[in-house]
């Protein structure tokens, strides 16, 4: 059984980045849902933004929609224009064509032309994807964003983000996680298109924290240092012991 996904308690790079950086990469993540009932599952749609160069995901936007297709078309890309999105992945498993034809002569029809990835819902590693079952696949993606959660290596914007951060903090026992699993492809669209993370951001990050342990440390050090000396001129009463462990005689 998997564990629910914590969030971290720091945010705070959130009200730093610029988000016209270039180095951003721009995305938008779409796992439709096959009806538009209230009481089936929803549309999910996350618009993030991508930074590999600083080990950073961005969710910027979240809908969760019970729409009819055209409707859908329209919120992914009207989210694609305002987020100025630079590709748009789209899970199209069972539908294929019937959601891929439609969509690209939509998103043609109003003028635009996005770069559209098509995710595939896919069974864990070894495991066939009917006999696995659907819940099951679906915990599995959304399990998989653990480790990029935990380490604090995904901000959510705060005025949009509850009803995604409820499904991640309430996994894997939560009643919906529409919005969860559309998240989840952000991993399959890295991996689709070699957005890897940096290793040398990482290392750099790695020394400036031993770094700033060791200096935390050295000044724990000298604040003992001049404890100690502090109670030697006052003619402090050494034992024995405690005279042999300081000054070393």
């Amino acid at each position: 059984v998997e564990d629910a996904i914590s969030l971290p308690k720091d945010n705070s790079a959130w009200a730093l980045v610029d988000f016209k950086d270039p180095d951003l990469d721009n995305v938008i993540l779409v796992d439709p849902a096959k009806t538009e009932s209230m009481h089936n599952c929803a549309t999910g749609i996350i618009g993030m933004s991508l930074d590999t160069k600083k080990n950073r995901v961005f969710v910027r936007d979240v809908q969760e929609l019970h729409v009819r297709p055209n409707d859908c078309f329209q919120a992914v890309l009207d989210m694609a224009v305002h987020l100025k999105a630079h590709v748009i992945g789209f899970e199209d498993s069972g539908l294929q064509e019937y959601i891929r034809q439609p969509f690209t002569d939509y998103m043609h029809a109003r003028g635009l032309n996005f770069e559209v990835v098509w995710l595939q819902s896919r069974a864990p590693k070894g495991e066939d994807y009917f006999s696995s079952g659907f819940e099951k696949v679906k915990d599995a993606r959304i399990a998989a964003t653990a480790s990029y959660v935990r380490m604090g290596q995904v901000y959510f914007n705060p005025n949009c983000c509850a009803p995604l951060c409820d499904q991640l903090v309430e996994f894997p026992y939560g009643k919906k996680k529409d919005l969860a699993d559309a998240f989840s492809y952000f991993i399959q669209l890295m991996e689709r298109g070699n957005r890897f993370f940096s290793e040398e951001f990482e290392e750099q990050l790695l020394k400036e924290d031993t770094a700033r342990i060791r200096d935390e440390y050295k000044s724990l050090e000298d604040e003992d240092e001049s404890e100690d000396l502090m109670m030697y001129e006052e003619g402090w009463e050494w034992s024995e012991k405690e005279t042999e462990a300081l000054f070393g005689y």
